[in-house]
């Protein structure tokens, strides 16, 4: 079993994070909870776990510097920061420390899942990729897409994009078409191909597709799934449509990625 450290100062968010994450669906004991920042340091120098999720802002030690203090000790767990933070300024901090990922809060069930299942590959030993962890993609997405809007830049409707990216990120197994997605969020689908192009610098295409890719990849060698039932999960109705697109963005085909082969 691994073992994880969760460090929040808040108790109800605290309570919130250890209900919300399948631990042990994913060979996770149960984790222990504290919510001084300094006292989890210690106990996480004198007996590193295996993975840590931490809150940012907390009072004496924020979490990056808890991580930053732990990387000085050549402490070598992996670090998952949780919070509701908009700032992007600590997107470059977490990728500069390792973090193994950054959540937004509110947490939701689907993408916890997902990255409990993507850490346990990666402990595993199974993924030696470089993307075993978030990608800088990933990330970077995760936090543009929720920072404060710029100035002149409408409040409601950049509110209703952050809320988007997290719907979009958080429900890959179903059909996310543009159009219904801007509907849904009372946008027009020209200003959130524009919002997508501005503040990630992609299309909302290849944004859905880089996602259902990502967690196809942790399914494939995490999981026992067909690729049938992996397409599935992952918004693809056709197995070999979805075979193609991940051949196009990894070089393998699902098979060969799950088998650990050279890409031909």
């Amino acid at each position: 079993m691994y073992r994880a450290v969760v460090v929040d100062d808040e108790k109800w968010a605290l309570r919130g994070i250890l209900h919300t994450f399948p631990w042990a669906e994913y060979d996770f004991s149960e984790p222990e909870a504290l919510t001084d920042p300094e006292e989890a340091l210690s106990r996480i120098l004198a007996d590193p776990p295996d993975a840590a999720f931490v809150d940012i802002r907390m009072p004496g030690m924020t979490g990056l510097e808890l991580i930053a203090a732990a990387r000085d000790a050549s402490i070598a767990s992996e670090f998952v920061i949780l919070s509701g933070l908009q700032d992007f300024a600590y997107a470059r901090s977490a990728l500069q420390y390792a973090a193994f990922d950054y959540l937004l809060k509110p947490l939701h069930f689907d993408a916890a899942r997902e990255l409990l299942a993507r850490l346990k590959v990666h402990l595993d030993g199974l993924d030696r990729s470089p993307r075993a962890g978030a990608s800088l993609a990933q990330v970077r997405a995760r936090l543009v897409a929720s920072k404060m809007p710029d100035a002149g830049e409408d409040a409601q409707e950049a509110d209703a994009f952050t809320r988007l990216v997290r719907y979009v990120d958080a429900h890959l197994s179903e059909p996310l078409q543009l159009k219904d997605m801007a509907v849904q969020f009372y946008l027009t689908p020209n200003y959130v191909s524009n919002l997508f192009r501005t503040r990630l610098n992609t299309t909302y295409s290849a944004y859905v597709s880089g996602l259902r890719v990502d967690r196809a990849k942790t399914l494939l060698r995490g999981t026992r799934m067909t690729v049938e039932e992996i397409a599935r999960s992952c918004g693809y109705a056709d197995a070999q449509y979805f075979s193609r697109v991940f051949r196009q963005q990894t070089g393998f085909s699902p098979i060969q990625y799950r088998k650990g082969e050279e890409a031909p």
